[in-house]
């Protein structure tokens, strides 16, 4: 980037931090016709840049995206109460892009950890699982039938009211 300092030699500069490997950067100005340079520290931190979904069910398939990690290090995803749901590494400019499958877990707002297992860099993100029904069988039947329902991503321990027609249970 070229520019160009005011009258009193004050320069202003905006930019956008690009892609890399987390940790310590110097950012330098050197002036072009007086050879002089100056110089200051960034630190470039880990990012969970993108979930998605970041709300569904049981079973369902999330895509999660990150940056600012270690040059080709491993990374441990954690997802709510399972500690190692996926475990990938990151490319040379320090990003990766995982996918999972939500296992089964109580209703709620579940956090996704990004951690580096080597330098214990780790950023959470969020995604919440929803009730659903996953089995009901059988699909029809005559008065008197016995009918089987199983769900998940319910609240813990929560006591739950099934509606069926004209029944109300409990």
């Amino acid at each position: 980037n070229i520019l160009t300092t005011e009258e009193a030699g004050r320069l202003d500069s905006t930019f956008i931090v690009n892609t890399q490997p987390y940790g310590t950067n110097t950012i330098m100005a050197a002036g072009l016709m007086s050879g002089q340079t100056g110089s200051n520290i960034f630190y470039l931190l880990p990012n969970i840049s993108f979930i998605t979904p970041t709300i569904g069910t049981v079973g369902s398939i999330v895509t999660v995206a990150g940056n600012g990690y270690g040059a080709n290090e491993q990374i441990r995803l954690a997802f709510g109460t399972n500690a190692a749901i996926a475990n990938i590494s990151s490319d040379t400019k320090g990003m990766f892009t995982a996918c999972f499958t939500t296992d089964t877990q109580a209703y709620g707002i579940k956090t996704i950890t990004a951690c580096e297992d080597i330098s214990g860099l780790m950023v959470d993100g969020w995604f919440k699982i929803m009730p659903n029904i996953i089995l009901l069988t059988p699909t029809s039947g005559n008065t008197g039938s016995f009918v089987t329902m199983i769900g998940n991503g319910f609240g813990s321990g929560e006591v739950v009211s099934v509606d069926f027609g004209t029944i109300h249970y409990p």
